[in-house]
């Protein structure tokens, strides 16, 4: 079902975005400097945006991985309507 609604590619670019980072991360039980623990139970919480053409595009592109990620947090940003980092 979750597939029919959303492509993988958005869904990578998504949860591969900084904003979602610190999203999860902010859910996480932090164990130490860069280390995290994940509870399921949190990570189902997700709250993952209507689906962005722009989003599945980036992640299709042939961009290198840091270009993406930018261009992903600055679409997402725009989606939110919270200024770009």
């Amino acid at each position: 079902m979750f597939k029919d609604i959303f492509s993988y590619e958005f869904i990578v670019g998504v949860l591969n975005s900084s904003i979602y980072e610190f999203y999860i991360k902010t859910m996480a039980k932090k164990l130490g400097d860069d280390l995290y623990e994940y509870y399921p139970n949190k990570i189902l919480k997700l709250k993952i945006p209507n689906y962005i053409k722009e989003v599945e595009d980036v992640v299709k592109s042939s961009m290198d991985v840091k270009e993406k990620i930018e261009t992903i947090d600055n679409i997402l940003c725009r989606h939110f309507g919270v200024p770009p980092r």
